[in-house]
């Protein structure tokens, strides 16, 4: 049995500026629950009658958009929610060594050629570059995701990003052809993406720091890498960096119950059971939604709380 649950295509989904579509697929399996994503919880296996197995709410959240420049299947979060922590609209910024790394010092420029969204600057490193820019403290909440704009113009050892408090540093790699070491960096991203074209690269920085050294910083410092040791070294560029964590779709909670009401036979002898659905959807973003159930018995129902027999 399998129940789809779809918000209205009309709706507006909170905190995201740009129309997309959400899908979220609640499958109903007969003896077991296969976990889709690790973050939906399992519910207990309920059994009717001996007619009827199911499992509770097993969702995929899936989202398509319709954006010009996107990498993979993330969302992008540019609406008026977003929090901007570096743009380099300003045209102007201050910029140190990363201690050790940063062979070439003065490989680096803003650049108003290349930038996202036709804002009117982007960092651009083209040498064996690691750059520091002190900023504003910024407050790592429970569940924040930042999003970086990067565009790689051709490819070094390694090409990332970092964030930074007083005591640690949190690298992420973008893209290069060093294999890093995921006991320093997180590489989810490397050679994912496409070159020559502006990506955007979510980055749970909470969950990220979290896990790499137990507690929620305040960042006073962004790092902008160009790592490369050779002889031919690549260039990326670096623009839009905002705290996009309220402007990301919330995660609908859905209840699904059942009743069984009458059991009895028809003129054949056959053995039917009535079973009445219901269900309940918490929804930040959208009020009204579409409902598909299917019964696994060829019939299926869009009513929002339908009735069944089932032989």
């Amino acid at each position: 049995m399998m129940v789809i649950f779809l918000p209205k295509a009309n709706a507006t989904i909170k905190r995201i500026q740009l129309s997309f579509n959400c899908l979220l697929i609640f499958t109903i399996i007969d003896e077991y629950r296969e976990v889709i994503n690790s973050s939906f919880k399992i519910f207990q296996m309920k059994k009717i009658k001996k007619l009827l197995y199911f499992t509770i709410l097993t969702g995929l959240f899936i989202c398509n958009n319709s954006i010009e420049i996107i990498a993979q299947n993330q969302q992008i979060a540019d609406s008026l929610k977003a929090v901007t922590i570096e743009n380099f609209d300003s045209g102007s910024v201050d910029l140190s060594s990363y201690p050790v790394e940063d062979e070439d010092p003065q490989d680096w420029e803003l650049n108003s050629i290349f930038t996202y969204q036709n804002s009117p600057w982007s960092l651009k490193l083209y040498g064996n570059t690691w750059k520091i820019q002190t900023i504003q403290p910024v407050l790592i909440n429970e569940g924040d995701v930042w999003q970086v704009s990067a565009y790689i113009s051709s490819e070094s050892e390694i090409q990332g990003f970092a964030i930074m408090d007083n005591e640690n540093v949190l690298f992420y790699s973008f893209a290069g052809s060093e294999e890093v070491d995921p006991e320093i960096w997180v590489p989810v991203y490397q050679g994912c993406f496409p070159q020559d074209q502006w990506n955007v690269y979510q980055l749970p920085v909470a969950d990220n720091w979290m896990s790499f050294f137990n507690y929620l910083p305040e960042i006073t410092k962004l790092v902008y890498i160009n790592d490369n040791d050779g002889f031919s070294q690549g260039v990326v560029y670096f623009d839009n960096i905002i705290n996009i964590t309220s402007d990301l779709a919330s995660i609908p909670e859905v209840a699904i119950d059942y009743s069984v009401g009458a059991v009895y036979k028809d003129e054949e002898g056959s053995k039917f059971a009535d079973v009445q659905f219901t269900s309940e959807v918490i929804d930040p973003d959208s009020e009204t939604h579409d409902y598909f159930w299917d019964f696994g018995d060829g019939t299926a129902s869009t009513e929002e709380n339908p009735l069944h027999s089932f032989l």
